[in-house]
């Protein structure tokens, strides 16, 4: 059985019906043949996994001339005295020589094989890069005694992560990346710390396949918005690297928020450390997707999270070649110094009663490109799903079961009144969408674009 999509078995139990033969048998095979199990940690006791690849290659690598499994002689036989002659024992002594020579110039040589990063373990501190068999290639030592563990990391590794909990979905962004974005034949690591308890400031690091470090990449200054100042302590939302302008090679999103603050900044870079944009959001960002929506072969940046101001969810389309400026505010929310955003898109969406039960910080949950050139939003608290083509012009907004059962529970406590009438929610819902119209600065209920491309 497989526990996992990337071909990952469990147990020992898991290992041997794999490989289908007795746990006894591959626990002595790891000891005398060094079949390849990994362990959590390095305890005799600790529990064991498996790759299925590479049980294969071993597998492989011990098969006999017809493809069967053919384990090696553990014991020589014992030789007559009558047989031993000084000539037999110098042969012998020969051939065990180049056995062992060749034995210890694979091991010596193995892993540095292939030296192609591939995977990541977190010890403590450390980051620790790995080629595809687990063997270390080098490490990094944060100095975090908080940094957050493999298991955080793990459901952030190079794409998303889709968690359901309790009839909910939502998305976990990334924050490691180990792509090639500079196209030169060599992978590099893209790395964002992130502490347990978010007390230190955003650092973006890209090191270089060898482990060297091309640059680390810090947040702004202390931003200014209202008549009120944020520290300059920044928190990682998500890092994603996209080929956003044709040339083949892959430009990098990094999104980051105010310790505990609703100021979010989302940053373009190239690989050699280029800022290509910024655009800040008087709200945090936890979504980003892409789409070509204007037919023009390139994508643009959807990014949905909520606006503080108006306390609602919203969506905010960017062009790469265009991205700069602040989301559009009144006075006590606009970013001192900060020109108005060059966004294309800017839409806020409306609370259902059962969202303004819970106070603020309803945003949303899931930003999805279906395959049918339709963009899909979940809300979050009650999980409203809202559709729209590629001009931004909804198509329906749909109030699922799950926000029906909660409507009702709330009209039995006496928080709600009125029955749930599913079409007539559906339909105010749809009303109460705003879009920012960059031709009168005024937010309207019709389709309208903030700048035009």
């Amino acid at each position: 059985m497989m526990s996992n999509t990337d071909g990952r078995l469990v147990s020992w139990k898991e290992i041997s019906s794999y490989l289908g033969i007795e746990e006894r048998t591959c626990q002595r095979w790891e000891k005398k043949y060094g079949l390849p199990i990994r362990r959590i940690d390095s305890a005799a006791k600790s529990r064991v996994f498996a790759f299925q690849a590479e049980l294969d290659e071993w597998r492989n690598r011990m098969s006999g001339p017809n493809g069967s499994f053919r384990e090696p002689d553990s014991e020589v036989r014992p030789v007559s005295a009558v047989h031993r002659s000084g000539r037999t024992l110098v042969r012998w002594g020969l051939i065990g020589l180049v056995i062992l020579g060749g034995t210890l110039a694979l091991i010596l040589t193995r892993p540095f094989a292939d030296r192609t990063p591939v995977d990541f373990r977190i010890e403590g501190a450390l980051l620790i890069i790995t080629d595809k068999s687990g063997h270390a290639l080098w490490s990094y030592d944060t100095k975090l005694e908080n940094l957050q563990d493999e298991t955080y990391y793990r459901v952030r590794f190079q794409k998303d992560s889709f968690i359901t909990d309790n009839s909910k979905a939502w998305t976990l962004e990334p924050l490691l990346l180990i792509k090639d974005f500079d196209q030169d034949g060599r992978r590099e690591i893209l790395f964002a710390p992130v502490t347990t308890d978010e007390l230190k400031i955003g650092q973006l690091i890209l090191f270089d396949d060898r482990g060297g470090k091309r640059w680390i990449h810090e947040p702004p200054p202390p931003s200014r918005v209202g008549n009120r100042v944020f520290a300059g302590e920044y928190v990682t939302s998500f890092v994603e690297a996209r080929d956003l302008d044709g040339d083949g090679r892959l430009e990098i999103i990094w999104c980051s928020h105010s310790r505990g603050e609703f100021p979010t900044l989302t940053i373009l870079l190239d690989a050699a450390d280029r800022t290509l944009g910024e655009y800040w959001n008087a709200g945090q960002f936890n979504e980003i997707a892409f789409a070509d929506l204007n037919g023009d072969g390139r994508e643009e940046i959807l990014l949905a999270g909520q606006n503080n101001e108006y306390r609602r969810p919203c969506l905010v389309v960017l062009e790469a070649g265009d991205m700069k400026g602040c989301s559009p505010q009144s006075p006590p929310y606009q970013f001192e110094g900060c020109p108005p955003g060059r966004e294309k898109f800017y839409l806020l969406f409306p609370l259902t009663p059962v969202d303004e039960l819970t106070g603020p910080g309803v945003t949303v949950d899931l930003l999805d490109v279906l395959d049918n050139g339709t963009l899909q939003l979940t809300s979050s608290i009650s999980g409203i799903q809202y559709f729209f083509d590629f001009s931004l012009r909804l198509i329906k907004a749909t109030a699922p079961h799950n926000f029906e059962r909660i409507y009702n529970e709330r009209v039995r406590e006496g928080q709600i009144r009125g029955p749930f009438q599913k079409e007539k929610i559906e339909s105010e819902l749809s009303a109460a969408i705003r879009y920012f119209d960059g031709q009168t600065g005024l937010w309207t209920d019709r389709p309208a674009m903030s700048h035009s491309w």
